[in-house]
C-alpha cells in the first residue's frame, strides 16, 4: 500500500511540474498496485491522478473516462468528496472536448 501511495504522491508532483507523461506512468503504477492489494481508496485516488495526468497531456477523452471510473468508485465507497472531485474533472474534460469540437468546426 505504501508504495502505491508514494507513486500517487509522485504523480501529483509530476502534474505540478507539467510532466503529464511521467505523471501518467506513476498514476497507472499506483492504480495497478492498489488494485492488486484491493485498496479501493488508493485505487480511486489513483484513477483521479490518471485523469489529472491526461488533462496535463491534453488527452481530454482519456481524462474524462478515467474521471468517470473514479467517480463510480467513489460512489461505491459512498465518498461524496471524491465523487465531487471526479465530477469536476469530468466537467473540465467535457469543456475542453466541446472547445476542441468547435475549433474543428464540427461535432466531436
Amino acid at each position: 500500500k505504501s508504495q502505491a501511495t508514494t507513486l500517487l504522491q509522485l504523480s501529483h508532483l509530476y502534474v505540478q511540474d507539467g510532466d503529464g507523461d511521467a505523471a501518467l506512468q506513476a498514476a497507472k503504477e499506483s492504480k495497478d498496485l492498489a488494485e492488486k492489494f484491493e485498496e479501493m481508496t488508493v485505487e480511486a485516488s489513483a484513477l483521479l491522478a490518471v485523469a489529472d495526468a491526461h488533462m496535463v497531456r491534453e488527452a481530454w477523452q482519456e481524462a474524462k473516462e478515467a474521471a468517470e471510473d473514479a467517480r463510480d468508485m467513489h460512489q461505491d465507497m459512498q465518498d461524496p468528496e471524491g465523487e465531487s472531485d471526479a465530477q469536476e474533472l469530468i466537467d473540465r474534460a467535457e469543456l475542453q472536448l466541446s472547445k476542441q469540437a468547435q475549433e474543428k468546426g464540427g461535432s466531436a
